[in-house]
């Protein structure tokens, strides 16, 4: 910025001195016409007048200069204020432009925020996903297990639903074996008369039940080792 007034003292124009003595004042061209001045009067009279117009041309022209000087410092004053002025423009424009940008990467940091939390959103979408799924295949894993067991329980029932069947036939035909045995010792109670009245010994009869006995726990350990 260019210095101020206030920082160069200002040309004070110079004052008019008063009319010389000698000069008798203004008068009149009646007065100078009716012969009342001589002509050495006359002569100095004109030669105050060219002093006068002499010393008022000289401080008219020191005027002009303190006119031109300060005219040349308001100049400056001008150029140094558009400067200041293109200089604080270009500044508001510069500040514009990274505000620009600063809004800019305001918005671009907004979208990848908003972005990120959508990817955030779908990774627990997806991994809630992911624990839904690993749970039904849990679900279904212990279902397959669960039904393998049953199945196995089955087959197990089945076996001894066999096995019970195989022995209650057996059982069925050692008990008609039995009864074929007790219609033949009652045969043969009933033959005793023919032999001499001959009565029928108990030991006999437990004897012969021991021994069915016996070949049904043979035919059941038959049936086990077969199945």
């Amino acid at each position: 910025m260019g210095s101020s007034d206030s920082d160069q003292p200002q040309e004070e124009p110079p004052q008019i001195s008063p009319r010389d003595k000698e000069y008798p004042g203004d008068s009149d061209d009646a007065s100078i016409s009716s012969g009342e001045y001589s002509e050495e009067e006359l002569r100095r009279m004109a030669e105050a007048d060219g002093k006068r117009i002499t010393e008022i041309l000289t401080i008219f022209t020191k005027h002009l200069k303190v006119v031109e000087a300060n005219t040349e410092k308001m100049a400056a004053h001008g150029r140094n204020l558009t400067e200041s002025v293109a200089e604080i423009a270009m500044n508001s424009q510069n500040l514009h432009e990274k505000l620009a940008a600063v809004e800019a990467s305001t918005t671009e940091m907004q979208t990848s925020m908003a972005a990120m939390q959508e990817r955030n959103r779908l990774h627990e979408a997806g991994t809630h996903a992911i624990r839904f799924h690993t749970q039904e295949m849990e679900a279904e894993k212990m279902g397959k297990e669960m039904h393998l067991h049953q199945i196995a329980i089955l087959k197990q029932y089945s076996t001894i639903f066999k096995a019970l069947r195989q022995i209650n036939e057996h059982l069925s035909d050692r008990f008609n074996d039995g009864q074929e045995v007790a219609r033949g010792l009652e045969a043969v109670k009933n033959a005793a008369p023919a032999f001499g009245n001959l009565s029928l010994n108990p030991f006999l009869i437990f004897i012969a039940f021991m021994l069915i006995l016996v070949f049904a726990a043979y035919k059941y350990y038959e049936i086990i080792q077969g199945s």
